[in-house]
Formats: C-alpha cells, sequence, structure tokens
C-alpha cells in the first residue's frame, strides 16, 4: 500500500508547456498503481473535454478496483489481473 510518493520532475520546455492540473493528474497516474514501463507508450491516460483534461474513464476504473478494500495490497500472482477485470465490470 502507498505510504507516500515523491515525483521529482527535470522541467523542460515540453513540461513547462503543460498546465499544472494537467501535469499533477498524468503524474497521479503514474504513480498510484505500479504499471509497466511502457503502458502509456503513444497515447495519454488523459482525454481532453472541451477545455478540460480529464481522467480516461477505463483507466480511473482499474485504480479503482486496484484500490478495492478486498484485494490485497500487493499481489505478485498474474492471476491478480483476472481479479482487477472482474471488478471493472
Amino acid at each position: 500500500a502507498i505510504r507516500a510518493c515523491f515525483v521529482f520532475l527535470r522541467m523542460d520546455e515540453d513540461l513547462a508547456a503543460m498546465g499544472a492540473e494537467t501535469l499533477a493528474l498524468v503524474q497521479a497516474v503514474g504513480v498510484i498503481l505500479l504499471w509497466s514501463d511502457r503502458a502509456f507508450d503513444g497515447w495519454s491516460p488523459l482525454a481532453r473535454v472541451g477545455e478540460r483534461v480529464i481522467l480516461r474513464p477505463e483507466i480511473g476504473a482499474v485504480i479503482r478496483a486496484g484500490y478495492d478494500p478486498v484485494l490485497p495490497a500487493v499481489a505478485r500472482d498474474p492471476s491478480h489481473a483476472l481479479r482487477l477485470a472482474a471488478r471493472m465490470g
């Protein structure tokens, strides 16, 4: 279970061009679950709706499923993915 998380960023031109809310949301998504290092290659976990940037519903569903209180805080068994999928509906 996550007790604390610290994110240190080296700001470059691309990051500086992002809004603070968008940058915070994408970093939160990246650290709230242990994703593959290639999980978001080629696409973003965020979506733009008009002027707003939101978390994609399928990513939100994985996060909700991962923090279901009935599930263990840590699982190394590959079948855990099936338990997450069952909670996502």
